[in-house]
């Protein structure tokens, strides 16, 4: 599904000053031209049927948002960043983390005490691989 509500379009210049918000497929149609042109501008090599699952596999599922429509709204809202993204970037997200300090028992990684962190990390599905992936620990304490 693309965009179809009060979108902003040029109209003939007598009319609201040659710019008006308009509703519907008419409106839709364009945005979705648009992103497939986008989407070919990044992957010219690509047949149009690659380029059309780009668009489908990575649309937002908006079935939550509209339950009335669950299941009648396509593979969800078109979302061009993540048809151009997925193939180049990977997602990452914190799945699980612990910290588990030996010491004193405060809490507190102070002088002399040592620490295991453990930081579960998730690449989303369909999303490019992750490689090389470095973390960084930093501190805002000096104590």
């Amino acid at each position: 599904s693309a965009p179809g509500s009060n979108i902003l379009s040029t109209v003939y210049a007598n009319i609201s000053g040659g710019y008006t918000s308009w509703s519907g497929t008419s409106m839709a149609s364009p945005v979705a031209a648009g992103a497939f042109a986008l989407l070919k501008g990044f992957f010219s090599t690509r047949s149009n049927n690659w380029l059309e699952g780009r668009i489908i596999n990575s649309t937002d599922d908006i079935d939550s948002l509209n339950p009335g429509y669950a299941g009648l709204l396509g593979s969800g809202r078109l979302n061009i960043f993540n048809a151009i993204a997925q193939t180049v970037f990977p997602n990452l997200s914190i799945r699980s983390f612990s910290l588990n300090i030996t010491g004193n028992g405060d809490d507190q990684l102070n002088p002399g005490e040592s620490a295991q962190m453990r930081i579960i990390l998730e690449n989303d599905v369909g999303w490019n691989n992750a490689a090389g992936v470095i973390a960084t620990l930093r501190s805002n304490s000096s104590s």
